[in-house]
């Protein structure tokens, strides 16, 4: 389930798009699905952070990613900036639809 979302164009090369997110995979994100984020957003030159509560963390680090201790139910927002912003959101969107499963 996803809801809202939001383009910015900070500069002529930088856009910034947002997207808030329920986890819905019965486990949280624990080891495997964070592993799973991890990697996609590793994928793309662009900033991204998961935001849980107010604390904001960086997206592309396992620890910091696990230290939200996201589990099912809970509301969460991504934020990509740089170049590949978009792709990057929505290569997550898809993780996220799919409740983590490959």
């Amino acid at each position: 389930m996803t809801s809202g979302g939001r383009n910015t164009l900070e500069s002529d090369t930088t856009l910034e798009v947002e997207k808030n997110f329920i986890l819905e995979n019965k486990e949280g994100l624990h080891v495997r699905p964070a592993t799973l984020f991890v990697q996609a957003a590793n994928e793309f030159e662009a900033k991204i952070e998961v935001v849980k509560d107010g604390v904001a963390v960086d997206g592309k680090s396992i620890f910091e990613i696990l230290s939200l201790a996201a589990g099912c139910g809970t509301s969460l927002t991504v934020r990509c900036s740089g170049k590949q912003a978009q792709e990057a959101l929505s290569r997550i969107e898809s993780l996220f639809a799919s409740h983590f499963e490959l």
